[in-house]
């Protein structure tokens, strides 16, 4: 009599492995890769703030000792279930424009959305100086502080 033998389940693809975290593990993950990038000389620092009071900053990367105007990274971790939209990401970024506007922290070199998924409004938002209906960044960024200020 022959046993067959059955793997089981494949194992999970790196990309369905990322989805399985949770907001916690996802920070953590940005911070091993930014990490990374320390080992591989891209900064001398690397910091994780993220939680209640990080005005905004989950991780920093600093390519200095003494933090200064663009000489440092800021990696902002988004993980949720659905795709991020301009509407869901709006306060993060009126976060970070409040803070740096007010001097709590200088302006970064590089401001990293570090999502699973961003919408395609968000990404032209985003990637094009002006997307297809004609709105920048910065405008639809002030029409969205002037709507919730009420």
């Amino acid at each position: 009599m022959s046993i067959a033998y059955h793997r089981g389940p494949s194992l999970p693809t790196p990309e369905q492995r990322l989805l399985l975290m949770n907001e916690d593990d996802w920070e953590n993950f940005i911070l091993q890769s930014v990490y990374q990038l320390a080992k591989e000389g891209v900064y001398t620092q690397v910091h994780r703030i993220g939680g209640a009071g990080d005005k905004g900053r989950d991780v920093c990367g600093n390519t200095q000792e003494k933090t200064e105007f663009c000489s440092w990274d800021l990696y902002q971790a988004k993980h949720y279930e659905d795709t991020l939209s301009p509407s869901t990401f709006a306060p993060d970024l009126a976060k970070f424009l409040f803070y740096v506007f007010s001097k709590q922290y200088t302006q970064p070199k590089n401001y990293f959305i570090c999502a699973l998924r961003i919408g395609p409004k968000l990404y032209d938002l985003v990637t094009n100086p002006i997307s297809l209906n004609g709105e920048t960044l910065k405008t639809w960024i002030l029409k969205e502080w002037e709507n919730k200020k009420g």
